[in-house]
C-alpha cells in the first residue's frame, strides 16, 4: 500500500489529467445541458492528454463519469436529460495515465438552491475537515469514527455502504476507508501511502436502494445526496492533496 516514489510521480500526473477535466466539465454545468454532453467533454479531454477513463468499462460501467442528480447518490449512468435550474449534481471521474490511477469528484448547484446549496457546502467542509485530521498513524476506525462525528453534528447521515479506498495501481485498492468507525481499529494510514477520501452523505436519510439499471443508487425517500472526493498522498505531518482544484481555497473553508 506504500508506494515507490515512481509511483507517486506517475499518480500525479495521472491526477493532474483528472483535474483538468473535472475543472472543464465544471464549466460547462448549466441549466439545459445534459449530462452525456458533460461525459462526451470529459471523454474527449482524457482521451486527449494520452489517458484512458478510469470507470469506463470498469465491472462494466458503460461511461466515463458517473453521475448524480439530485436524488442520485452514487454510480449514475449519463443520459439526455437536460439539467433544470436548481438541480444538484455531482460528477465523478476517473483517468488512467500511464498505467496509473486517479479518481476524484465534486458536486455543484446548477443554478440557484439555496437550501441544496448550503448542503453540499457543509459536506465540503466535512471532506476538508476529514482531511486536516489525516496524518501519519492514524487508524483508518478513527478517520471514519471522526467523519461521522462531524456529519451527525450537521443533522446529516452517512451511507455507509458507500466507501473511500486505496488508489493508484488500480481504481480499487486497500485499505477501504470508512466514513464511519470505533477509535483505536482498523489499519494504520502510513506515510506514502495514497487514498481517495470520500464522505458520501444523505440531507435526511443514510438509506438508499440500487435502481433496475444496477448501477444507480438513490436514497430511500427521494431526497438529495452529496458526494465529495479527493485523492491524497500520505504525509508524516498531514497529507497532500493530489486532485485539489485551482477555485479550491481549503484553509478558508476550514475556517468558515
Amino acid at each position: 500500500m506504500i508506494k515507490t516514489q515512481k509511483e507517486i510521480n506517475g499518480i500525479k500526473a495521472s491526477a493532474r489529467v483528472l483535474v483538468e477535466t473535472l475543472e472543464l466539465v465544471e464549466k460547462n454545468i448549466k441549466v439545459g445541458v445534459t449530462t452525456n454532453q458533460l461525459d462526451k467533454i470529459a471523454y474527449d479531454y482524457i482521451i486527449s492528454k494520452g489517458g484512458k477513463p478510469a470507470f469506463k468499462g470498469h465491472h462494466g460501467f458503460p461511461n466515463t463519469i458517473c453521475k448524480a442528480v439530485n436524488d442520485e447518490i452514487v454510480h449514475g449512468i449519463p443520459d439526455d436529460t437536460p439539467l433544470q435550474d436548481g438541480d444538484k449534481i455531482t460528477v465523478d471521474c476517473g483517468v488512467i495515465l500511464n498505467g496509473y490511477f486517479s479518481d476524484s469528484a465534486f458536486s455543484k448547484i446548477v443554478g440557484g438552491n439555496p437550501e441544496a446549496q448550503e448542503f453540499i457546502d457543509n459536506c465540503q467542509q466535512i471532506l476538508y475537515k476529514a482531511l486536516n485530521f489525516i496524518k501519519d498513524g492514524v487508524k483508518v476506525g478513527d478517520l471514519g469514527h471522526y467523519i461521522e462525528k462531524i456529519t451527525r453534528e450537521k443533522g446529516y447521515k452517512i451511507f455507509k455502504d458507500l466507501t473511500g479506498h486505496g488508489v493508484g495501481n488500480a481504481l480499487w485498492e486497500p485499505p477501504q476507508i470508512l466514513n464511519f468507525g470505533k477509535p483505536n481499529t482498523g489499519p494504520t494510514l502510513k506515510e506514502g501511502m495514497i487514498i481517495c477520501v470520500e464522505p458520501i452523505i444523505g440531507i435526511n436519510t443514510g438509506q438508499m436502494v440500487t435502481l433496475d439499471d444496477d448501477w444507480t443508487i438513490v436514497s430511500i425517500d427521494g431526497t438529495i445526496g452529496c458526494q465529495w472526493e479527493h485523492m491524497i498522498l500520505i504525509k508524516k505531518d498531514g497529507c497532500e492533496i493530489l486532485t485539489k482544484r485551482s477555485d479550491e481555497d481549503i484553509e478558508v473553508h476550514l475556517k468558515n
